[in-house]
């Protein structure tokens, strides 16, 4: 199914497209994935989630650096 939001989803696909065609760490993660038999739109989606989980850290260490109690809410 089509879930999630559109915009997001769109903007997602974008950016792991340019990833997958540079020769940049994420570029060779897909290229690898699909050395291993994987379907061109499974390994897209693969970098995809990488991007998430990138942008993820950066959140997080940017909270941190900002405000330590904002990282850790439960941590007094």
């Amino acid at each position: 199914t089509k879930g999630g939001r559109l915009e997001v989803r769109n903007i997602l696909f974008m950016a792991g497209m340019s990833a997958a065609r540079s020769k940049s760490k994420l570029g060779d993660k897909y290229r690898a994935l699909l050395l291993r038999g994987k379907k061109k739109m499974v390994a897209l989606v693969a970098i995809m989630r990488t991007i998430i989980v990138i942008a993820n850290c950066k959140i997080k260490d940017l909270l941190q650096q900002t405000n330590p109690l904002l990282a850790h809410p439960l941590q007094s």
